[in-house]
């Protein structure tokens, strides 16, 4: 994207950011729930990737998704007609990667785990951290607990990885190694 176009596009779509909905010929058409009281309270993230990887491995629109989510597409008329009026990061696709490396990962040390629980209690772990991971990017409601400002998918995840490590521990205090 070049200099201003993330303002220019705010501007241009100002009532999906700020009242969730658009004009739609002669109607208001309420679109999304995620709604900011000003424009500048969009809360937008942005990253210089690589030359060599193509612009929608950073910033995807996700035209004709399946939420109907987003601002009508010019001269289509299908159902799923609409497309994201800023670009996000595409997460799904970071999570398709990640947890291939994870399985693969996890196919290769699966011989030399001998306690029951403890592969699981790993997937537990590295699912965890993978998904606080990718839960940073996205853009979310957030919440304090005990001082720390969570999305609820963070708090899943941090609970994810410590019932991973706690479930480690017990199958390696209590468990017997299979032969």
């Amino acid at each position: 994207a070049k200099p201003g176009d993330f303002q220019q596009r705010l501007e241009k779509y100002s009532t999906y950011f700020t009242d969730g909905k658009l004009l739609e010929g002669d109607k208001w058409q309420f679109i999304t729930n995620r709604k900011y009281g000003r424009l500048d309270q969009v809360p937008h993230k942005s990253f210089k990737g690589p030359g060599f990887l193509p612009n929608w491995f950073f910033a995807y629109t996700y035209p004709q998704n399946v939420n109907i989510d987003g601002v009508l597409i010019p001269g289509n008329s299908q159902e799923h007609n609409r497309v994201l009026p800023q670009p996000v990061f595409p997460t799904p696709l970071y999570e398709t990667i990640i947890c291939t490396l994870m399985f693969l990962g996890m196919w290769f040390f699966r011989r030399s785990i001998k306690t029951p629980w403890v592969m699981f209690g790993v997937y537990l772990m590295l699912n965890g951290a993978e998904r606080f991971f990718i839960e940073t990017m996205r853009v979310n409601n957030t919440f304090t607990l005990l001082g720390i400002r969570l999305t609820q998918a963070e708090l899943i995840a941090v609970m994810l990885f410590l019932s991973g490590a706690l479930l480690v521990l017990y199958a390696k205090w209590s468990g017997k190694p299979r032969t």
